[in-house]
Order: C-alpha cells, then structure tokens, then sequence
C-alpha cells in the first residue's frame, strides 16, 4: 500500500494501523516522491496493489495524482473523500480522475444519496416497491417513474 499525504501525523497515524494489521506499507509526503516509488516497486516486481491519497496537497491535488498514478501503473483508482456532490463525483470520472468513486461521506450523511444522485444526473432511480409504501415523505413517492 502506497500513502500519500503532505501532513506527516496524519501518515503516521494511518502507518500505526496498517502495522498492527500487518500491512506492506509505504508512505510519502509528495506527490513526485509517490509517483518515483510506485515505479521503484514496480521495477523491484513488487508493484502497490493500492495507494491511499489525500485530497488536497501543495505541490498537487489528489484526483491529478490519482490520475498520474493510474497513467503510470494501469491500477484502477477510486476516489473517495471530499468528493460528495453526484456532479463533481460523475466531473471526476469523465475527466479520467478515477475510475469510480467511494461517496461512504454522502452516504452516511444522507442515506438516500444514491437516489438523489441519480435523479440529479437525470439517470435511473431503481428501488423496491415496498420502499414507496414505506416511506412517509413524498420526495421518494415523487421520483416513481
């Protein structure tokens, strides 16, 4: 695992529990030192399975060192965290950012975000029927098709 974040507690916090969880792990402050070690352990025959990236750095921003990564390496990336709008997350995958996007931060703020992510992006809304009778607002009785 590859960690990238320009706060170094907030590495050495994440390192403590991927010792205690007996994780193979690297961890960097810069972007242009994560995109040099993600080729040493490639070269070495011992690629990064996953990278694990803060947002919002100095020298570069998460979702372009996402994509460096993924250019660099072939791995799919998810972006998570910072990335709850339907519109930015749907921006970050059309622009290349990631290939799918965790939204655990939407979803635990507003269960229904999936729904109202897809009904924001004029896409499909699938749910049980049983959903609509149980449900006692009208926002979810109002997106039946």
């Amino acid at each position: 695992m590859l960690a990238v974040d320009d706060h170094q507690t907030n590495l050495e916090i994440l390192g403590h529990y991927l010792r205690g969880w007996g994780v193979r792990y690297t961890c960097v402050t810069r972007p242009a030192e994560a995109l040099a070690r993600l080729r040493q352990a490639a070269a070495a025959g011992q690629p990064f399975a996953v990278a694990i990236l803060d947002m919002q750095m100095l020298d570069m921003d998460g979702l372009a060192l996402a994509r460096a990564i993924r250019e660099a390496s072939g791995l799919p990336v998810m972006g998570v965290g910072m990335l709850f709008d339907p519109a930015q997350v749907n921006a970050a995958v059309a622009r290349g950012d990631c290939d799918f996007a965790a939204i655990a931060r939407g979803m635990l703020s507003d269960p229904h975000w999936a729904w109202r992510a897809a009904a924001a992006l004029d896409g499909e809304v699938g749910y049980p029927p049983q959903y609509v009778r149980g449900y006692k607002s009208g926002w979810l009785r109002g997106m039946r098709s």
